[in-house]
């Protein structure tokens, strides 16, 4: 089975360039472009791996988070790769979250898909 990521990102041409990027490297690709749009594919399944960009669109990052912890949408299974800016200084609340981790943006698709591949590696190898 394909491990599956949501990539959550605002700018729909960045998620069209991971779309295609990732679903060449054989992962299964969903996107959101907001928060709310987010929280309703969390909803209906979890992902292996969430991308959330924290400037993202209604509701944002830290809003995701909330929720995800406020409604128990928190599978033991699910890393968070957090993607922020350098500038941001306070990182947000992770607490109930059981893998975060964080990058800084810019970066470029090899570093993210490291990022992904060492998550759901470390994944498989822990069950």
């Amino acid at each position: 089975m394909k491990p599956s990521l949501l990539i959550a990102d605002g700018d729909d041409y960045l998620s069209d360039i991971y779309t295609r990027y990732f679903s060449l490297h054989g992962y299964k690709v969903q996107t959101a472009t907001g928060g709310v749009e987010c929280a309703a594919n969390l909803r209906r399944s979890a992902p292996d791996v969430l991308v959330l960009d924290m400037d993202l669109p209604w509701g944002g990052g830290e809003g995701v988070l909330a929720m995800m912890r406020e409604n128990g949408i928190v599978p033991s299974t699910l890393t968070v790769l957090l993607a922020s800016d350098a500038s941001d200084d306070s990182p947000p609340s992770t607490t109930g979250l059981p893998d975060v981790r964080c990058l800084r943006k810019p970066f470029d698709l090899r570093e993210l898909l490291d990022c992904i591949r060492e998550a759901t590696l470390s994944r498989c190898f822990a069950s």
